[in-house]
């Protein structure tokens, strides 16, 4: 584990009150300091966590009496306890308390700012302030426009209020005090202390840190620093507050205060300052969270003010996950893309998420992985840094380790929680409490990006060719994508006409069936020869009738007639005539077999039913055919979509040479997941299958690359 717990202890507090902090130990004082300040928020409102006093000491706890007899001032501190005073905000926690601090010991003392006691100069101003103040007929002495949009406040009921432009923005928050006004505080301001109170009701503690926003630029300094050009790539999802940062950005280089913001990017509160930066043609809805606010890229060029030879080219980019849907989520990759091939090198990559996002949403899921799926190695490994949003360090539910896992561990992440932009100025302007707080994280935001920049102008700028080939190999998985598209439709199309092949043949199957009964059977009598052992003399002329002239005859067998052979056969009378059918001899012959009656069954033929049957049976052959020519195409067609599937599997092999992270499965699985949600949004129900069709096919798709994968 890299964190280390510290047991601290205020100046002038009891041991009773003593607290602990954790803290990573690759953190820097800095960090130590704001950790501190938001642990004692009450006791340290009037003071700059950049102000604080911290010793590092190491006094065991069980030491009570050291505690009850010190007073523990700074030379008590120091001499007796053997305190040393940290003064380098940079020293990393680790250079200065080790690794492993001991145990049940108070390690740091934090100085205790100095409570403003009031003077007898203060009674008599604060009462020569009101005397004024009913001289002026109860009017502030502030201007009458201290504060634009302001109708009524706590100090004036009196002042005017500015008048908003036609889009209803905010176009200033600082007054322009009149000649008047300045002259009577000049006079008032002479001869004040520190300790005092002025005019405006303030000690001059708390007016220097309201304007120390003026030249806030604390712990950076480029002015030795050789001319260099940074450009950095500002990525991040929908609402994650890249706008917020970039104006931050701005009021950093271009001195803006909190009295006077400079705004390059509109809100719903300000309105742009900075017209050098305007791109109107780039603006979404200004207010709406779920649609980017910016949808080209457009780049904001600064010159550090200690160094003007030094630019800084922070390049703004469409947000991901926007509302609008996957389609628009490609055109803004596409567009990053080239932007990014476009600036040649990058110094850094910056990512800005959500702090407050502790569960990895769809919508987290699906911008991690296309960044993931789009960010080379190359750079990722060397330029990566992480700004999370909307959260300090202590209160941040981002999980890093799910960031480092999709995409890559940043060498650096940051902490911005700064409201002023999106928030109603109403709401801090005319409250103690809130723009303390509001105060505060203006301070905090520009001793951010003086690390920021710090870190950046120590990285080397890496070149973005390598974006050159992702996008090459990216348009070619995209041309493959199209082809299997077409592909996997016609795949469709025969598997529904092979499907309604399969369905008529068994219609005609069952037709043919249906009239395979075209055949009916009778029985018949019919007679028919026989052979036999013996020999009969038959009549030619009778033999049809079935006369048998003379049974087993003892002639010598003769099977002709026309002969005088039978005159001597028994059955021939005396006149030489036969005596059964009364024939001469010549009309007699021998014949071995005899005619017996005999009943058959026969087949008829039902020739209306039979053409049916024909009919039937060649329509079913027919689709029988076409159903085989459908199967030979379908074969053919997933033999296409197999080597398509090979070829993208390929592609995303090079491409993963690149960005190691490539996971084009993962990507399509959010693309489904997003389009799964817009698709429960849709009301018409032929719009709605339309769209669960795509997302059928694109699981199709997903599937067979899978496969792909998997072999």
């Amino acid at each position: 584990m890299s964190n280390i717990t510290l047991s601290c202890l205020i100046q002038g507090t009891s041991l009773d009150k003593y607290f602990k902090i954790t803290i990573d130990k690759n953190d820097d004082i800095s960090d130590l300091k704001d950790i501190v300040w938001n642990k004692n928020k009450n006791t340290f409102s009037n003071i700059d966590a950049n102000n604080l006093i911290l010793w590092k000491v190491k006094i065991p706890i069980s030491d009570k009496a050291k505690f009850k007899q010190l007073d523990f001032t700074e030379s008590t501190i120091e001499g007796d306890l053997g305190g040393t005073k940290i003064n380098d905000a940079t020293d990393e926690i680790k250079d200065v308390f080790g690794n492993s601090p001991v145990r049940k010991h108070i390690h740091i003392i934090i100085g205790q700012p100095t409570i403003v006691q009031l003077t007898t100069t203060t009674r008599a101003l604060n009462q020569e302030t009101q005397s004024l103040a009913n001289e002026y007929n109860g009017r502030s002495l502030f201007s009458d426009n201290l504060f634009s949009n302001r109708e009524t406040s706590d100090i004036s009921k009196n002042d005017q209020p500015d008048k908003k432009n036609s889009r209803g923005y905010i176009t200033n928050t600082r007054s322009r005090q009149s000649s008047h006004n300045n002259s009577l505080r000049s006079e008032f301001r002479q001869g004040l202390n520190y300790d005092e109170t002025n005019i405006f009701g303030l000690s001059l503690f708390n007016q220097n840190k309201q304007n120390s926003g003026i030249n806030n630029r604390t712990g950076f300094n480029l002015s030795g620093q050789s001319p260099c050009t940074c450009k950095i790539l500002l990525l991040g999802g929908t609402g994650t507050g890249k706008s917020t940062i970039i104006n931050m950005m701005a009021n950093y280089f271009l001195d803006g205060t909190l009295e006077n913001p400079k705004v390059v990017i509109p809100t719903k509160y300000f309105e742009v300052t900075e017209n050098a930066f305007g791109r109107n043609d780039t603006e979404a809805k200004v207010g709406d969270v779920t649609r980017s606010q910016t949808t080209k890229c457009c780049n904001y060029e600064f010159k550090h003010p200690e160094n003007p030879s030094c630019n800084f080219v922070f390049i703004d980019t469409p947000g991901m996950s926007d509302t609008n849907g996957i389609e628009q989520d490609d055109k803004n990759i596409q567009e990053i893309i080239n932007t990014a091939i476009d600036a040649g090198s990058l110094t850094a990559i910056i990512i800005i998420a959500s702090g407050t996002e502790a569960r990895v949403t769809p919508t987290i899921k699906n911008t991690l992985t296309r960044l993931a799926n789009n960010l080379p190695d190359e750079i990722i490994s060397n330029n990566l840094l992480l700004i999370l949003t909307k959260c300090t360090k202590s209160s941040a539910s981002f999980s890093e380790d799910v960031f480092a896992k999709e995409i890559a561990k940043p060498k650096k992440i940051f902490y911005m929680d700064n409201q002023i932009f999106c928030a109603d100025p109403q709401i801090w302007l005319n409250d103690d409490d809130e723009y303390s707080t509001v105060k505060h994280q203006w301070d905090k935001s520009f001793k951010t990006f003086s690390n920021l920049l710090k870190i950046i102008t120590e990285m080397n700028a890496t070149s973005t060719e390598a974006f050159t080939t992702m996008r090459e190999l990216r348009n070619k998985i995209k041309s493959e994508i199209v082809t299997i598209s077409q592909i996997t439709t016609n795949i469709q199309q025969v598997q529904d006409k092979l499907e309604a092949a399969y369905k008529a043949l068994q219609k005609t199957g069952d037709q043919k069936n249906s009239f395979a009964n075209y055949t009916t059977t009778e029985e018949i009598t019919i007679k028919k020869p026989i052979q036999k052992d013996t020999k009969d003399t038959l009549c030619t002329t009778h033999m049809r009738d079935g006369t048998i002239c003379h049974e087993n005859c003892q002639l010598e067998f003769n099977c002709e007639s026309g002969s005088s052979h039978f005159i001597r056969c028994s059955c021939m009378g005396q006149d030489g005539k036969c005596r059964i059918c009364g024939c001469g001899p010549s009309s007699h012959y021998h014949d071995n077999t005899e005619m017996v009656t005999e009943t058959k069954t026969i087949e008829k033929v039902l020739e209306d039913i039979k053409a049916q049957y024909d009919m039937a049976d060649k329509t079913h052959k027919k689709i029988s055919n076409y159903a085989h020519q459908f199967q030979e195409t379908f074969a053919n067609l997933q033999d296409q979509a197999n080597a398509n599937y090979d070829r993208i599997f390929q592609l995303c092999t090079d491409l993963s040479k690149i960005c190691s992270r490539f996971n084009f499965v993962n990507e399509l699985h959010a693309n489904i997941e997003n389009m799964r949600m817009d698709a429960r949004n849709i009301q018409s129900i032929d719009l709605r299958k339309n769209a669960e069709s795509d997302i059928r096919k694109l699981e199709t798709f997903i599937n067979g690359l899978s496969n792909r994968i998997n072999k």
